[in-house]
């Protein structure tokens, strides 16, 4: 039993992962509450998640906060620049829904089509934030160009960060019990997994010599 239990043991290892992640999760959701915070609740989020998967000793709740008031202003610039685009995505399609016209219709899948890359944007710039140091033109630019060039692993970060909603779908039932899920991991369960994938896609685009440092300027495209 003293195995199972001790500070070595794979068991204390996942223990103390599951722990870091509710902490995390609630810390972002209690720092989001005010809701122009949000970019730098996520980037504070992804930077000891990213340092978590890279088996990088870090405090938890101490890496949160400093990530959360070096990345402030910056993240929360990006954050009001993502909000009001979706904003304005979201009226365009509103828009166009309620207008019956045959180039509007056709503006409704431009619009669609437009929504699937500023969510792929989305999934992208904040762990960028957190990761690099670059402008703010740069940070959204680099999430584009990332987001498609690395399409394949999008497409599983998106699933990652879907997996909750579709369960809700298809089994309504466990409502509560997903609620439960969402407040303890639901953000940074999802945030785990994709930062593993991120790890991967940062490492191709910085140099060799610089994979092991922990925030470099990532090269302007």
């Amino acid at each position: 039993m003293g195995r199972i239990f001790g500070i070595d043991s794979g068991f204390y290892r996942f223990m103390n992962k599951v722990a870091d992640l509710i902490i995390l999760n609630l810390l972002c959701l209690i720092c989001c509450i005010p809701i122009v915070t949000i970019g730098a609740s996520v980037t504070a989020m992804y930077t000891v998640m990213l340092r978590i998967v890279r088996n990088e000793e870090s405090y938890t709740v101490r890496g949160f906060f400093n990530a959360f008031k070096d990345n402030f202003r910056q993240s929360t610039i990006i954050w009001l620049i993502y909000a009001a685009a979706g904003c304005l995505l979201w009226f365009d399609m509103w828009f166009c829904k309620q207008m019956d016209h045959p180039v509007l219709n056709v503006l409704w899948y431009v619009f669609l089509f437009l929504s699937f890359v500023y969510l792929m944007m989305v999934l992208y710039v904040f762990p960028i934030q957190s990761r690099f140091v670059n402008t703010i033109k740069n940070t959204i630019k680099n999430s584009l160009i990332m987001a498609i060039a690395q399409l394949p692993w999008t497409v599983l970060i998106i699933l990652c960060h879907a997996a909750v909603f579709i369960l809700i779908y298809v089994q309504p039932g466990w409502f509560f019990y997903i609620l439960a899920y969402l407040l303890l991991m639901g953000i940074s369960l999802p945030a785990f997994g994709s930062s593993y994938i991120f790890n991967r896609v940062f490492k191709k685009f910085m140099p060799k010599e610089e994979e092991e440092e922990d925030i470099k300027e990532l090269p302007e495209e």
